[in-house]
């Protein structure tokens, strides 16, 4: 299995267990993502996207950001990757 880079974690929301993504690679529902950090080791299926406005959303494109439910914490910095 391969580690595609999607992005970072530019903020994390524990109240809501989410996580707000600046992505550098596309990413959708169904993913296997991976979040690494120095404190952070996670991977989970994607199941909840958000886009503009919190609306749900299937996939999005590079260069967008988005909200990701999460297992758990993370922090700011912390690399996400789609593992394929």
């Amino acid at each position: 299995m391969a580690d595609i880079e999607a992005g970072r974690v530019s903020d994390y929301m524990a109240d809501k267990k989410q996580a707000a993504l600046e992505l550098v690679g596309p990413i959708k529902v169904g993913d296997r993502v991976k979040i690494t950090g120095r404190a952070t080791n996670l991977s989970f299926p994607l199941a909840t996207l958000l886009g503009t406005n919190n609306a749900a959303i299937e996939d999005s494109p590079k260069n967008r950001r988005v909200t990701i439910a999460v297992p758990g914490p993370c922090q700011e910095g912390d690399w996400v990757y789609v593992v394929t």
